[in-house]
């Protein structure tokens, strides 16, 4: 793997040398939260789940996409589905606010995540 900041011209330049150009690998975040929502670390629903799973806003990522995700963890708002060993899934944030039954099911699912 390439590093990204290395341009096409230097990673030739490079691998003539004999010299192959590794990305650092970033270590991974204890949670991705993958929403569309605008700063959801702010929410004090995403702080609450934060504090009950002992995670710091510090150790999560913020994507719009699981794919950009590097995490041991994701929770995904976006709908609701079972949690499994690494993911968790509930309604975007807007709806959960509204919804006791919304947020009884996150709450139950993060139970079965612990």
């Amino acid at each position: 793997m390439t590093d990204s900041l290395l341009s096409p011209r230097q990673v030739a330049a490079l691998q003539q040398m004999g010299v192959t150009p590794y990305r650092r690998v970033q270590p991974l975040a204890e949670l991705a939260l993958v929403t569309d929502a605008e700063d959801p670390l702010a929410h004090p629903l995403v702080r609450d789940v934060l504090r009950y799973l002992a995670i710091e806003p510090a150790q999560c990522v913020v994507v719009t996409s699981a794919d950009e995700a590097r995490a041991k963890r994701r929770w995904h708002l976006d709908q609701y589905r079972v949690a499994t060993a690494t993911e968790l899934r509930s309604l975007p944030l807007s709806e959960l606010c509204g919804s006791v039954e919304a947020k009884r099911r996150l709450w139950q699912g993060l139970q079965r995540w612990q």
